[in-house]
C-alpha cells in the first residue's frame, strides 16, 4: 500500500470529498490503492488548512463512519484478532496479570480512526513562560516515573517528550497519537487539563497518576505497527490504568492512585465504573504509615526514629516533702 499523498488545493479537497463520499453510499466495493492516497491528502489538507466548525471538515468526518470496511476492502487486516492478541503480550511482558474480558459492548467496536483528530482538544494552551512552574511540575514527575521504572525510560530513549497544558477542569489528560503518527514515533505529546495544578480540587493530587495513565498509551500504541488506529476502548483504558498504577506505585505516587481511582468511581459512566473498581481489585488501599516511609525513602528522605522516652525514678521522700509542704 503506498503512502504518498498528492499536494491539493481546495478545488481539489472538494473532487476528493465528492469521490470519497460516493465510494461510501456503495459501501466501497470498487475502492482503490489510489483512492487511499487521495483519501490521506484530503485528511491531511483538512487538518492543515480547515477549521473545526467548517462544513467540508465536517463532511471528511463523516466518511469515517465506515472506515472499518474501507481498510478491510484495502489489506484484508483482522483487527479484532491483532488487538487481543496485542493486549495478551503487553499482559505477559508488562507482568500486569490478565485484562477482564470485554463486557462493555458498545465500547469494544473496532474502528480505524485516520480521519478523526486524535489530539484535538478545544481548549486553549496556557502560556509556557507565565506557567513555567506547571510545565516543570509536569517534567518533575516525569523524571520520578522513569528512574522507578526501568523499562519506562527504556521506552522514552531517543523520544522527544512534549506537555501542553490546556485551560480545563475536568482534570483530563490525553496521548496524542496523531502527532506521534505525524512525527513517525519520534514526538510523544501529552495534553493536560489545567484544573490538575490547581491549588484547590483534587487534581493536583491525580497528576502524577494522569501523566502515568496517557504514558501507558504510550507504551501500548508504541508496541504496535506505526500507523495502526484499530481501537478496543476498554482494553486499551485497562491497561493504561493498570500500567499506569504499577509505573505511579513504583515512583511513590499511592495517593494519587488513590485519587485518580475516586474520580474514576465518581462517574456515572459504566466504563468509567468498571475502570474504578478494576484498579481498586489491583490495588487496594495499604497501611499510610508503609506508604509514607516508601515515598519517603524513594525521595531521599532518611525517616526520623520514633521518640523514645526513659524511665525516671522518683525519690519517695521528695514526694513526701512536696505533700507536706503542699497539703493543708
Amino acid at each position: 500500500m503506498t503512502d504518498n499523498k498528492e499536494i491539493i488545493d481546495e478545488k481539489r479537497f472538494s473532487e476528493i470529498l465528492e469521490i470519497l463520499n460516493i465510494l461510501k453510499e456503495n459501501n466501497y466495493e470498487n475502492i482503490s490503492e489510489e483512492h487511499y492516497t487521495q483519501f490521506n491528502s484530503a485528511l491531511s489538507y483538512a487538518r492543515s488548512e480547515l477549521p473545526r466548525n467548517d462544513e467540508p471538515f465536517k463532511n471528511l468526518m463523516s466518511v469515517s463512519e465506515r472506515q472499518k470496511e474501507f481498510n478491510e476492502k484495502i489489506d484484508g487486516r483482522d483487527p479484532d484478532g491483532f488487538l487481543n492478541r496485542h493486549f495478551d503480550n503487553l499482559e505477559k511482558e508488562y507482568q500486569i496479570g490478565t485484562l477482564p474480558s470485554s463486557e462493555i459492548k458498545e465500547h469494544n467496536k473496532v474502528e480505524y480512526q485516520e480521519l478523526l483528530p486524535f489530539d484535538f482538544m478545544p481548549q486553549t494552551e496556557l502560556k509556557r513562560e507565565e506557567n513555567k512552574e506547571y510545565y516543570q511540575k509536569a517534567e518533575d514527575i516525569l523524571e520520578k516515573l522513569k528512574e522507578a521504572n526501568p523499562f519506562f525510560k527504556e521506552a522514552l530513549k531517543d523520544k522527544e517528550v512534549n506537555f501542553k497544558i490546556l485551560e480545563g477542569k475536568d482534570n483530563d489528560g490525553k496521548f496524542c497519537y496523531d502527532e506521534y503518527i505525524r512525527s513517525e514515533g519520534k514526538t510523544v505529546t501529552i495534553n493536560l487539563e489545567s484544573s490538575l495544578f490547581a491549588e484547590s480540587g483534587k487534581g493536583k493530587e491525580m497528576l502524577p497518576m494522569v501523566i502515568a495513565h496517557e504514558f501507558g498509551h504510550f507504551i501500548d500504541v508504541a508496541k504496535r505497527p506505526l500507523g495502526y488506529t484499530g481501537m478496543l476502548q476498554d482494553k486499551q483504558e485497562f491497561f493504561a490504568d493498570i500500567l499506569g498504577a504499577k509505573m505511579a506505585q513504583n515512583a511513590g505516587y499511592e495517593k494519587s492512585i488513590t485519587a485518580f481511582k475516586e474520580n474514576l468511581n465518581s462517574k456515572k459512566d459504566s466504563l468509567l465504573k468498571s475502570r474504578a473498581k478494576l484498579l481498586n481489585e489491583r490495588y487496594p488501599e495499604t497501611n499510610t504509615k508503609i506508604n509514607s516511609d516508601r515515598i519517603a525513602e524513594l525521595r531521599g528522605i532518611t525517616p526520623k526514629p520514633p521518640f523514645k522516652t526513659t524511665q525516671t525514678n522518683i525519690n519517695p521522700n521528695s514526694v513526701k516533702l512536696y505533700k507536706e509542704n503542699t497539703v493543708r
